[in-house]
């Protein structure tokens, strides 16, 4: 009983929701994964070692692999989410970046009221917003004020530091060079939802596969093969067992890894 108690305490400690004031905190300090990282393992180390006091290796190895894997797509998770939303911030920043200039507003407190505008939509594109209007009011490089953090729009965040140098420079409008920037980012995530839209179906086909081993330990208890006694039991069972679930979970990681690098690939040429 005891040790049941233990592996609901590990899992409340592995899921436990994350307060917004440290979202905020990161965001303009910089995210600390590696703590996130290590509060998890911790979850997932009490979990083994509750599990090993009533189960077989084979069954708290499997937990242990199954666990990882929740762990890693709910961190995949609340990254694309995150991308997705500084990519739609520093969008509409640049459409208001553009909307102050036409009407004569300098680059720098444009830069500025954009920042504040997009703040509670984004943080980190509102801070490095303001940063670089203040960098740029004094005098200092864009270009490293805009570089000393890093995201997934860093690509477009040095387009616009080159935007500034060059109209800087040599006298180009900043307005146009910007809504140069502002078009490329639109047409990026638009390919980049059209082809996450597109492979809905290899992810379903994926998700199914994976899902057929348990259908067919299902079938074969139903038939009276007794297949989760033998997989429980220990033995060749077990070792049958670690090595399904695992390369199940590989399956599951790798399918998903390829289907995110189509996206990345697509959207960043």
């Amino acid at each position: 009983m005891i040790g049941w108690w233990c592996v609901v305490g590990a899992l409340t400690v592995v899921w436990w929701p994350v307060p917004k004031t440290r979202y905020r905190l990161a965001s303009l300090v910089g995210s600390d994964r590696r703590g996130s990282s290590k509060g998890a393992m911790a979850g997932l180390t009490v979990v083994t070692i509750a599990l090993a006091a009533m189960l077989e290796v084979a069954v708290v190895l499997c937990v242990a692999i199954l666990l990882t894997l929740a762990i890693w797509l709910r961190h995949r998770s609340v990254r694309r989410r995150r991308d997705e939303r500084e990519r739609e911030a520093l969008a509409t920043a640049l459409s208001a970046i553009a909307a102050e200039l036409s009407i004569g507003t300098p680059p720098p407190a444009a830069f500025a009221s954009a920042g504040q505008e997009v703040e509670a939509q984004c943080t980190i594109v509102g801070h490095r917003l303001r940063t670089a209007a203040a960098c740029a009011a004094l005098g200092g490089s864009v270009r490293d004020s805009v570089g000393r953090q890093r995201s997934s729009t860093d690509h477009e965040w040095r387009r616009i530091a080159l935007a500034w140098e060059i109209a800087h420079e040599f006298g180009v409008p900043i307005k146009d060079l910007l809504e140069a920037v502002r078009s490329d980012l639109n047409a990026r995530c638009a390919f980049a939802a059209r082809t996450a839209a597109g492979l809905a179906g290899p992810r379903a086909t994926a998700t199914v596969l994976s899902l057929l081993p348990v259908l067919g330990i299902g079938l074969g208890q139903a038939l009276g093969a007794q297949p989760i006694g033998i997989l429980c039991g220990g033995g060749i069972g077990g070792v049958l067992l670690v090595v399904g679930v695992a390369l199940d979970a590989v399956g599951v990681w790798w399918s998903l890894r390829i289907a995110d690098h189509v996206v990345a690939l697509g959207s960043s040429e």
